[in-house]
């Protein structure tokens, strides 16, 4: 299962969150190319010192793949943060 999967699993939830794909990198087009753009209503702001956007970590690592690739296993954790990047290095995030 990759971070996508998980978030459509949520997303078919009746109390689940809401997301969407960047127009120029859809959720509709390969794995590889999605960029998240949006979760519920909070869109991602962009380029700049100052820009929040969302990011994501699995089990405390920065991620290190888009979220369209990053394999997850049952028992581990994503934590989707909607923030400025602060340099993180990515760590060994994904399977």
């Amino acid at each position: 299962m990759t971070v996508f999967d998980a978030m459509t699993a949520a997303e078919a939830n009746p109390h689940g969150l809401k997301f969407d794909c960047d127009r120029k990198f859809p959720c509709s087009g390969p794995a590889a190319n999605r960029v998240l753009a949006s979760i519920d209503d909070l869109k991602n702001q962009g380029v700049g010192r100052s820009a929040r956007n969302w990011v994501f970590f699995v089990d405390d690592a920065f991620a290190d793949q888009g979220f369209g690739v990053c394999r997850i296993a049952d028992k581990d954790r994503v934590l989707w943060k909607y923030d400025k990047f602060h340099g993180e290095q990515p760590g060994k995030a994904c399977k």
